[in-house]
């Protein structure tokens, strides 16, 4: 899939990209980045083309040539007209607002996972301790839970439950409950490790020894 660049004035610019090179543009530059047919949409971000909407296979229509002038017009507007090349494009000179189509540069064909970190902090747990503890905006699979408590011992599970009812039991994470020591401890296999976007991570503590102030539990997941 080759890239479309355009030109900022100054250098190219992958269209998908413009925002973050230049924070002065507020608007999106193209509310398609496909061009085969499909319609641009240009904002006023840019040389205030604003609203106007082009097929670029009429754009096309008796093309011998791009203009050589920002602002000529002859039978087409080639400001719409990207030039399709493996090379930079040299004629006409590159201006601020021309498009090319890099045919022989292709985009990563996966965009690698994130990954997160979540802390949950328990302050005294107690026996029974029940409640919603984390929740996440995204689909996402837990890839390893670490806990710790700083005296005696917490045993404790985490179970998934739905957005809208964190109070209805749902699915543990744990195949069986955890039982968190002052040596930190790690788990890697899990009884349900993908979270669906919004549901909640509810903790519950089923057993507490010797009064521990404050329990740790650290959640590593990746986006799905």
């Amino acid at each position: 899939m080759a890239l479309l660049k355009i030109y900022d004035g100054t250098q190219w610019i992958d269209v998908a990209s413009a925002h973050q090179h230049d924070p002065s543009i507020t608007g999106n530059l193209l509310s398609g980045g496909s061009i085969n047919g499909q319609v641009l949409v240009w904002r006023d971000s840019v040389n205030a083309w604003s609203g106007e909407t082009l097929s670029l296979v009429t754009a096309h229509s008796g093309l011998t040539d791009l203009q050589t002038n920002p602002e000529e017009n002859t039978d087409h507007d080639g400001r719409y007209v990207p030039v399709f090349s493996a090379e930079t494009p040299a004629s006409p000179t590159p201006y601020s607002g021309m498009l090319w189509y890099d045919t022989d540069e292709t985009a990563p064909a996966t965009i690698a996972k994130q990954n997160h970190k979540k802390i949950i902090y328990v302050s005294n747990p107690v026996s029974g301790n029940s409640f919603p503890a984390l929740s996440v905006p995204f689909d996402c699979t837990i890839t390893r839970i670490t806990h710790v408590v700083d005296s005696g011992t917490c045993v404790f599970n985490l179970q998934e439950r739905s957005e809208t009812t964190p109070w209805v039991a749902g699915n543990d994470i744990f195949t069986s409950s955890e039982s968190a020591t002052t040596t930190m401890s790690a788990c890697t296999s899990f009884a349900d490790a993908t979270l669906s976007a919004n549901t909640w991570l509810h903790f519950s503590a089923s057993s507490v020894s010797s009064s521990p102030t404050g329990l740790w539990i650290g959640i590593n997941f990746t986006e799905d």
